[in-house]
């Protein structure tokens, strides 16, 4: 799995916006490790247990591949803030695009 597709997957997650994401991105170092995080070390960001609790509750539930692997049946793409393609006039959280209609929509948060 590439940074990319854990950059999505975190985003994925509704606790954590635009802001908090890149909170975590920073301290962690990438939205792998992110993922990866164990309780403590998100806890020390200065998470509430309970949203810390379901973010570990989440990952457990969400399957990376399958996600990916339906976006692509479905002709989904994505963009994240890193890409160079990124729309400037955007707000900083990922952009999912059907190929078959050619035109992005925003992922809700």
């Amino acid at each position: 799995m590439n940074e990319k597709k854990y950059l999505t997957a975190v985003y994925s997650f509704s606790y954590f916006g635009p802001k908090r994401t890149k909170l975590l991105t920073s301290f962690f170092g990438s939205a792998q490790k992110v993922w990866h995080a164990d309780k403590k070390s998100l806890l020390s960001l200065g998470l509430k247990e309970n949203v810390v609790q379901k973010f570990i509750d989440y990952r457990k539930n969400f399957n990376l591949e399958s996600y990916f692997n339906r976006l692509k049946k479905l002709s989904v793409n994505f963009t994240v803030i890193e890409d160079k393609d990124y729309p400037e006039n955007r707000i900083k959280t990922p952009l999912l695009s059907s190929e078959a209609e050619k035109s992005p929509l925003m992922v809700e948060k």
